[in-house]
């Protein structure tokens, strides 16, 4: 309990699931402009920090058919 979940630098709202699994909300706002974007969870003290890996999410916007 405690990370914190990061979508291109901000904090997004977190939810602590167990010791290997977070849910973070993220707002339509992050899904406006296509891209790649960088993921991070920074964990609490003691021994906190940013976590190691760093993925990224892409998002991509379709046509409207």
């Amino acid at each position: 309990p405690g990370s914190v979940f990061y979508w291109n630098g901000a904090p997004r709202v977190t939810n602590y699931v167990d010791s290997v699994s977070l849910i973070a909300s993220l707002p339509a706002s992050d899904f406006t402009i296509a891209g790649v974007y960088p993921v991070t969870v920074v964990n609490p003290s003691p021994g906190g920090g940013p976590a190691r890996s760093k993925p990224r999410a892409s998002v991509s916007r379709r046509g409207a058919a």
